[in-house]
């Protein structure tokens, strides 16, 4: 009973002081938990790279943790409720399920009930769930801008007669193409396999027809582009896989395909490593499928740069991810969540804000501010081999860290590992005793490198309710954020028996991958 009566009250007592950073300012950091739907997408990655950038140069504005959904939506869902209940005062989520809202709506009401903000990024929720909280909004591109671009560009590619001829290898005047298609059910695989068919042959005059190496669905829209597809679900594999079938059926040199659209960079990608491996796209203009993606990723820039590319859109990840940091410092701030946002583009009576897109070619290179207010193409000139300008949000961050440099170190011993300079351990989890708080036998015991100091880093303290109502050696990682996977064992181990909290440090505590 002693027992229970002390965790109870640490942990009353911290979480109200931690409840404090809310909103106002001050010294104490905001905690902010961001959820990405798949750590495998590789424009998402972009974005949790630079979100991270964006936190970490905010001169300790925040603490944060991020987590994988793994494209699981029930995974994520319970991945809120674990960063709620450790009391986050702020949730970025790139939802899992779009064309849904049932899941932004739990996810929704679970905040409202704490008084969390939420912003949702990337992938489109509606307005109707927008609209139902005033401490939500929407950070994204337009869903259907992309298509258009991605058709202008073609266009423009194909403008020369000559340039025409050179690709229609089956000397119909047309240009057979095939299209990988994003997540059925997205709005930005809708727009983009839609609309850049439709605004190519708008500008060209019908260039375009569908090859007949496409898969045939009669259960979308009959409007000349949208029934006609290789469905690649955003993956390189995937892509790849139905290229590599395409060509064993259908021929390159008798111009069954003569050009590749792709929603995504990295199906494009996995297309481009096909042809690759059938003699095209290796640098020679008269063995090459002209091929076009989306997202302006350093591998899709390289390939570009290489000619084993033609062009892609820019999804512009640091301008999305420093719109999201500067809704989380007005949170921070006291402010409106939308506070100071004039200079972005908005949907008329609802808190979406758009992100403009730009485009890549050899020839030309968007420039960004990295406020999402700009964005231009260089007029000419190739373009400089995958290299962004730096953009510099809030308090002007670091240079983005890569995801390999960028790990919690290991070889911490069982016990909570090495102190940091906080006295709090770099593992991120730390017993009450090492915290320089009462044991469980009415002894206190304090690291030898001095008292932790708890209220200045501002953790949260769970008496395990819960969530954490498991032994943590058998928590399954899907439910933990980053700083904590992969340490149950460490967890259980290093203090049976002691009661234990997640400690939220700041962020040189917060290397997360």
């Amino acid at each position: 009973m002693k027992k229970r009566i002390l965790a109870s009250t640490l942990a009353c007592g911290i979480l109200a002081a931690a409840s404090g950073c809310s909103g106002g300012g001050g010294n104490v950091p905001l905690r902010v938990d961001a959820f990405f739907y798949d750590y495998a997408d590789t424009y998402i990655n972009t974005v949790r790279s630079e979100l991270r950038s964006r936190l970490e140069g905010s001169d300790g504005a925040f603490s944060y943790d991020f987590y994988d959904g793994a494209s699981n939506q029930a995974t994520q869902t319970q991945q809120v409720e674990t960063a709620l209940i450790r009391g986050s005062r702020l949730l970025i989520v790139n939802i899992v399920t779009t064309g849904s809202d049932e899941a932004a709506q739990v996810i929704l009401q679970s905040a409202a009930e704490r008084e969390v903000p939420v912003i949702f990024f990337n992938r489109e929720v509606s307005d109707e769930i927008v609209a139902s909280n005033e401490n939500c909004c929407f950070v994204g591109t337009d869903a259907d801008e992309a298509g258009y671009k991605q058709g202008e560009m073609v266009a423009d590619f194909f403008s020369d007669p000559e340039t025409v001829a050179r690709y229609d290898r089956s000397g119909d005047g047309k240009l057979s193409y095939v299209m990988f298609r994003g997540e059925l059910g997205n709005a930005e695989a809708f727009g983009r396999t839609k609309y850049s068919v439709l605004r190519a042959n708008e500008l060209t005059g019908g260039l375009l027809i569908p090859s007949v190496a496409n898969a045939y669905d009669a259960t979308q829209e009959d409007d000349g582009a949208s029934r006609y597809y290789l469905y690649g679900n955003w993956s390189a594999d995937k892509a790849k896989n139905l290229m590599d079938t395409a060509l064993i059926t259908y021929s390159l040199d008798a111009g069954d395909i003569e050009l590749v659209l792709a929603n995504n960079d990295e199906q494009a990608l996995g297309a481009v490593e096909s042809l690759q491996e059938h003699g095209y796209n290796r640098g020679d203009p008269d063995r090459t499928v002209p091929v076009f993606g989306v997202d302006a990723t350093e591998a899709a820039r390289s390939a570009i740069d290489e000619g084993a590319m033609t062009g892609t859109v820019r999804q512009d990840a640091a301008a999305m991810a420093a719109c999201i940091a500067a809704l989380a410092e007005n949170v921070r701030a006291g402010r409106p969540l939308t506070a100071n946002t004039d200079g972005y583009e908005k949907d008329e009576g609802i808190a979406k804000i758009r992100i403009p897109y730009g485009v890549y070619t050899a020839a030309a290179e968007p420039v960004s501010d990295g406020n999402g207010a700009g964005g231009g193409d260089v007029p000419d000139g190739r373009a400089r081999s995958g290299v962004f300008p730096e953009e510099d949000a809030l308090s002007g961050g670091p240079d983005v860290l890569p995801p390999e440099e960028d790990v919690l170190p290991g070889g911490a011993d069982p016990d909570g590992g090495a102190l940091s300079g906080d006295g709090l351990p770099d593992t991120g989890v730390l017993p009450l005793w090492r915290a320089g708080l009462p044991r469980s036998d009415g002894e206190t015991e304090e690291p030898a490198d001095g008292p932790a100091k708890l209220p200045d880093v501002r953790p949260e303290l769970l008496p395990l309710p819960d969530i954490f109502a498991s032994p943590p050696d058998e928590l399954p990682n899907a439910l933990l954020p980053d700083s904590l996977r992969g340490r149950q064992q460490e967890w259980a181990q290093a203090a049976p028996g002691e009661l234990w909290g997640v400690c939220g440090a700041g962020p040189q505590e917060r290397r997360l991958p």
